[in-house]
């Protein structure tokens, strides 16, 4: 799984291969209302856990031509941890 900003920089793209086939596609056609969370650990010292939680509603999407269907999430709550 990977993610990007859209071009006006206001919704998150969720992408994936074969995402149509996945447990989480499954998931959000049952319910849109979804959480995102990326974490990294830093090495130390002092050991440090660094991230982005993105809560809000997502809408399936599929381009033609495209082999995959993705996400878009509009962000309701948006938190971070260890970043600036």
């Amino acid at each position: 799984m990977r993610a990007r900003l859209n071009e006006a920089g206001d919704k998150v793209l969720v992408l994936g291969n074969e995402m149509g086939k996945s447990y989480k596609y499954r998931q959000v056609q049952k319910n849109p209302k979804i959480a995102v969370v990326w974490d990294i650990e830093v090495a130390g010292p002092p050991r440090q856990i660094k991230g982005v939680e993105v809560r809000g509603t997502a809408v399936i999407k599929h381009e033609p031509g495209e082999p995959d269907p993705y996400f878009e999430v509009t962000p309701t709550k948006v938190f971070s941890w260890g970043v600036n």
